[in-house]
């Protein structure tokens, strides 16, 4: 899962994001990606990406 390397770019964390959503007992983990990608990018942009995956390829 590509959390670490490149985790300060959207596309990334969007993957990452997708990879969870796949696994339904992975996809607990989806609070724990947006809580370590706010080190890396900011708020507001996780919460949009999370909140609608679909806007960013």
């Amino acid at each position: 899962m590509p959390i670490l390397k490149g985790g300060g770019n959207q596309s990334t964390i969007q993957e990452a994001l997708q990879m969870l959503r796949a696994d339904e007992d992975l996809s607990q983990l989806e609070t724990v990606l947006a809580f370590f990608a706010t080190f890396v990018i900011e708020t507001a942009l996780v919460q949009q990406i999370i909140s609608c995956p679909g806007a960013y390829p």
